[in-house]
């Protein structure tokens, strides 16, 4: 109790520190916080970054954080920086196990908790507690999360195998060289045996796309047009004769499909095709190391949120296994949309050439599963691009690493879907795969 006593004596020593011109003591009747954070630390740059909101209730008060502490943030030798609404006489914090008078330099364990801090007003007539809630994350946020969601979605042990997203369900087909077939799923987990009409018995199925805008399924051949709006169903619609000759769809890009094309003398363009199938060249004729089978499509929106089309890989026209890293940007000017190629494989010309790697656009990062090597020798690694695809590091097998017992293949299904990467499939030197991992960044499932 003498402690109080002594506490509060030097408390209202304070009160003759605020005066008008005229000398007049003028006392404050008010005991809030406008602002709370945690002093910087060099050591913990987390701290620093911590967002707290200061909930001024009639009654009481919360001061709590917008969202948890950086992963790895220590608690227990923390330094408060208060901002008070006016001058205050003081604040005790009360912690479980001790009281501490208010200095403003209180280094402060808040591990311990429930933390409190009541605030008295300049005229010892009003107090206030707060309650102070601070808390670190407790998984580390850079860590990739996965799971097996079945060990097998068919028996068969199919030549050629995809899988896509459309009306609420995943799509996955299979073609063992002389028939396709379909089963369905709504969670890439429980797979039934769907129908499959109008499909050619040859088709490439790893080619069939999603058109966005158009919400249907999408398959080409040299002759025809190949759709389906439920994926079970195809309807073909030929190409008219024109100069130009269907080579394979790419993507859906700005409400338009690319296509690869040739011409009669056997050179090769991007070309968009219109609704009723014409072919028009948006390019020149492609350099001679440009893939033109084998290679992996990805079709995302980059930071400077334009739409770009990333051909990764693949086989020449000579059937040279390249490394080629091509990127189609669009920019749409109002009713103009404009394409530019791009070859980023100039900035890292010695990275080795691949086929069947799986590659998506995840958080705002490029990721590299797998793949073949020219000497036939399976990628056991992931790559990340931080710059949308011009260079390329392993990433940090600590915090992404395949999925356990997934082994390195390649000509797998890589897609992103509701935050979720999905691996699917594909083969290495001794076996074929029909297995789903769903993996998540634990950062991606705290945003709001």
């Amino acid at each position: 109790m003498k402690k109080y006593i002594l506490f509060f004596t030097m408390l209202a020593l304070g009160l003759f520190m605020s005066c008008d011109n005229e000398n007049t003591i003028t006392y404050y009747s008010t005991a809030t916080i406008s602002s709370f954070k945690f002093a910087s630390n060099d050591s913990f740059p987390g701290l620093a970054e911590a967002v707290f909101v200061v909930d001024n209730l009639p009654d009481t008060g919360r001061i709590y954080l917008t969202d948890s502490i950086r992963f790895g943030t220590p608690l227990d030798s923390v330094v408060p920086v208060i901002t008070f609404t006016n001058t205050v006489s003081g604040a005790i914090y009360y912690f479980p196990d001790t009281t501490i008078n208010y200095t403003g330099e209180d280094t402060l364990n808040f591990n311990k908790r429930p933390v409190y801090l009541r605030v008295y007003s300049q005229d010892l007539t009003v107090e206030k507690l707060y309650s102070i809630e601070a808390f670190a994350h407790q998984v580390n946020p850079d860590l990739f999360v996965w799971q097996l969601l079945t060990p097998s979605i068919t028996k068969a042990n199919p030549f050629e195998q995809h899988m896509v997203y459309l009306a609420s369900n995943f799509h996955f087909y299979t073609n063992d060289g002389f028939v396709s077939k379909h089963l369905v799923s709504s969670n890439a987990k429980d797979w039934t045996t769907a129908s499959l009409v109008g499909l050619p018995n040859d088709c490439a199925v790893k080619q069939i796309l999603v058109d966005s805008v158009h919400s249907r399924l999408c398959y080409a051949t040299q002759d025809a047009l190949y759709t389906s709006q439920d994926g079970s169903t195809w309807t073909s619609t030929f190409f008219p004769k024109q100069n130009y000759s269907m080579v394979r769809l790419l993507a859906c890009l700005s409400k338009e499909m690319i296509a690869l094309v040739k011409d009669d003398n056997q050179a090769y363009y991007l070309a968009t095709m219109t609704s009723d199938l014409q072919l028009t060249p948006i390019t020149g004729i492609l350099a001679d190391d440009f893939a033109v089978q084998g290679f992996t499509i990805l079709n995302y929106v980059g930071m400077s949120h334009r739409k770009y089309v990333m051909l990764y890989g693949g086989y020449d026209k000579k059937g040279d296994m390249t490394n080629g890293r091509w990127v189609l940007e669009c920019k749409t000017n109002g009713q103009q949309t404009e394409y530019r190629l791009v070859n980023l494989s100039s900035e890292q010309p010695n990275t080795r050439a691949i086929v069947g790697a799986g590659l998506v656009h995840y958080g705002d990062y490029l990721y590299s599963f797998g793949g073949l090597y020219s000497d036939l020798q399976v990628c056991n690694e992931v790559y990340m691009s931080k710059d949308e695809g011009m260079n390329w590091q392993p990433v940090d097998t600590t915090h992404f690493a395949y999925p356990h017992n997934c082994l390195g293949r390649y000509n797998q299904t890589i897609m992103v879907h509701d935050n979720n990467i999905y691996i699917v499939g594909g083969q290495n030197q001794t076996s074929h795969f029909t297995d789903v991992y769903v993996g998540r960044l634990n950062s991606i499932t705290w945003e709001k």
